[in-house]
């Protein structure tokens, strides 16, 4: 079996405070990134760890005005395919932060943090 080298970015105050690191996933919510990680050899997929911030249609809704709780999901993990990092030499890559790597435009995304139940 091949050793694959991890790379682990954590995104810095600037990035938090810029919005750097959030994701509107639409009816899923909003995702905030701490760190993402990624092999080096194969970076097409791109591990993104942080908060979820959702609400499925099982919380308490009355018209459009939520008037239960959000959920969070504090150790959610999103998957993201991110194909444009293969256009990026190895060198290119060890240069990008997390923010930059992050807003890459995601081909698809999966999360396996929503309790399959849960519905949208």
């Amino acid at each position: 079996m091949e050793n694959m080298e991890k790379v682990i970015l954590k995104f810095n105050s600037q990035d938090i405070i810029e919005g750097k690191n959030h994701a509107d996933l639409g009816i899923y919510g909003d995702f905030y990134a701490t760190k993402i990680e990624f092999d080096r050899e194969n970076p097409y997929f791109v591990h993104m760890y942080g908060t979820l911030k959702t609400c499925p249609k099982h919380m308490e809704y009355q018209g459009d005005v939520l008037v239960g709780e959000i959920a969070v999901i504090d150790d959610a993990e999103i998957t993201a395919e991110i194909s444009s990092l293969l256009d990026y030499s190895e060198e290119e890559i060890q240069d990008l932060t997390a923010a930059e790597i992050f807003n890459l435009g995601w081909d698809n995304w999966y999360t396996r943090s929503i309790p399959p139940e849960w519905d949208y």
